[in-house]
């Protein structure tokens, strides 16, 4: 006769836990000796490092507008001096009297700055409501009209500029590199030659190359007592090195949409372009908002390279204003740290959105975005069976 007793199993461990802090401290930092070594090593380091910087900013800081005392200070930063030139390191030599219209033009750009990081932004309206706002900007920051005095883009510096050519480069190299895409996708090799060779060029010059050409070169080929504001070559040159890197960008997302969908909407009867702007366009911008607002990101820290000519932008700005520190004291490092401050902040608060803007692809096979151009293949095909 069998055996038909039952005997208790020994409990089995709880699973790992997967999420949370705990889980990834285990996972990353102290998975095994050598990893917990590793991070015993670098996070003393870091401890030195981080335990230096608290001190210098804060315990042995002076806070006092007394540049004397300012000198007095041993190993210790002298934000007195950021209290005093804020208004010269924020808007460069922008006339004080007009520097309100520098703030609001900030603001402005600011704020369009943070709504690229939703996913309802990114919508047909975009490119027209951006260029709404850079343009009141501009209007804000240039004078002229309603009542506002005139002023020279010569004066310009600081935040309002950098984020103005910012979204100057950003918006203008848009059409330029859609046209490069579809010129690198075209099935005539002349078009594709020209837009790759474009697109090689461009992505192999350094910028700084370029930005020197139009601020000495250009000048010397334009007809004689013809002339084009500085401001506007710069921004030349950061548009198209710019669409050469978006319209990589663009290509990608053009390629990413199935073949099966154009031949659909060439067998309804729907032409290139309506194909392109109704079916294939609105996809492809939707796969590629992280890819934009990398590029975006890009945009912002090249701007930096106007600083070398001789435009104050908000790196320039800390240099212009040092000068009229006392007996030479140069604050380099307090004012550098905070511009350096301000561009981790923005540069990692733009690399969450292109994260957050990328997560949605990662979780649904075909994008909620797609929908749309269903539609219009429906509302196509009806216009198309009642002809």
């Amino acid at each position: 006769m069998n055996d038909l007793t039952y005997r208790p199993i020994a409990a089995r461990p709880a699973p790992a836990q997967e999420r949370g802090l705990g889980a990834w401290i285990e996972q990353h930092l102290v998975s095994d000796w050598v990893s917990a070594l590793q991070t015993l090593i670098l996070g003393g380091l870091l401890l030195v490092v981080v335990m230096q910087i608290i001190q210098w900013a804060w315990i042995k800081a002076f806070f006092g507008p007394d540049d004397a005392l300012c000198h007095a200070v041993d190993g210790g930063a002298c934000w007195g001096w950021v209290a005093e030139q804020y208004r010269n390191i924020l808007f460069g030599s922008y006339p004080q009297s007009e520097q309100w219209r520098a703030l609001v033009a900030s603001l402005l750009l600011l704020g369009l700055l943070a709504s690229c990081g939703s996913r309802r932004f990114w919508r047909a309206r975009l490119l027209p409501l951006s260029l709404g706002v850079v343009l009141v900007a501009t209007a804000l920051m240039a004078g002229g009209v309603g009542g506002l005095q005139p002023v020279s883009s010569a004066l310009w510096g600081g935040l309002p500029l950098t984020l103005l050519l910012t979204w100057l480069s950003w918006m203008m190299s848009f059409p330029v590199a859609l046209v490069l895409a579809l010129g690198l996708n075209s099935k005539r090799a002349v078009i594709c030659g020209l837009s790759s060779q474009y697109v090689t060029l461009m992505r192999s010059l350094p910028l700084i190359a370029v930005l020197f050409v139009a601020f000495f070169v250009l000048p010397l080929c334009l007809p004689q007592g013809m002339q084009m504001d500085v401001l506007v070559r710069l921004w030349g040159g950061l548009t198209l090195v710019s669409a050469a890197g978006m319209a990589s960008i663009l290509r990608s997302g053009l390629q990413s949409v199935p073949q099966g969908q154009s031949d659909a909407a060439a067998a309804l009867g729907l032409g290139y372009w309506q194909t392109l702007r109704k079916i294939i366009l609105p996809q492809a911008m939707a796969r590629v908002m992280p890819g934009m607002m990398r590029h975006l990101t890009e945009v912002f820290r090249d701007t930096t390279l106007v600083g070398i000519l001789a435009f104050h932008d908000l790196t320039g700005a800390v240099r212009l204003a040092l000068s009229p520190a006392v007996d030479g004291h140069l604050h380099l490092v307090e004012g550098y740290a905070l511009v350096a401050l301000f561009y981790l902040a923005v540069g990692f608060w733009m690399s969450r959105c292109q994260s957050q803007l990328a997560q949605p692809l990662d979780d649904q096979p075909v994008h909620e975005v797609a929908v749309r151009p269903l539609g219009c293949l429906v509302s196509e095909s009806h216009k198309v069976i009642k002809s």
